[in-house]
């Protein structure tokens, strides 16, 4: 349904990845993020019967095109346009009219998110290589 490519949109967004990063826990060895189902259950999400069908249409076919990017790391899919313009689109619904509000909430959302990823992958790093000493 609409709906639910919707909802696949936004939890597919930086916000979500954010989210995400910052509950995760890093139990699992070499900087693997380990969230329980849960725990994704419990992410705060968009009320989509309280958005317009428009935008829940276009949140539907930015998931479409987001889709492409599975599998890139987070550091090339922020460089994505499709990133971005999925992104644009979930500010927009939670009420951020300014487009250049919009972007600089994102710019420092993708400064936020890449730094924690560099910090737990550099970790991972620093711990296995004490372990092979």
């Amino acid at each position: 349904s609409d709906t639910l490519e919707a909802l696949g949109a936004y939890l597919n967004s930086t916000l979500a990845f954010l989210e995400i990063e910052l509950n995760g826990r890093l139990n699992l060895g070499q900087g693997v993020l380990d969230v329980k189902v849960y725990e994704v259950a419990e992410l705060p999400v968009l009320d989509y019967t309280k958005i317009d069908a428009s935008t829940v249409g276009v949140h539907e076919q930015c998931f479409e095109q987001f889709v492409q990017n599975a599998g890139l790391s987070i550091f090339v899919e922020l460089s994505q346009s499709n990133r971005r313009q999925l992104d644009i689109i979930v500010l927009e619904a939670l009420g951020f009219t300014d487009p250049k509000e919009r972007e600089e909430i994102l710019d420092e959302l993708y400064e936020g998110l890449t730094a924690l990823v560099r910090r737990r992958l550099q970790k991972a790093k620093t711990v296995m290589g004490e372990e092979e000493e």
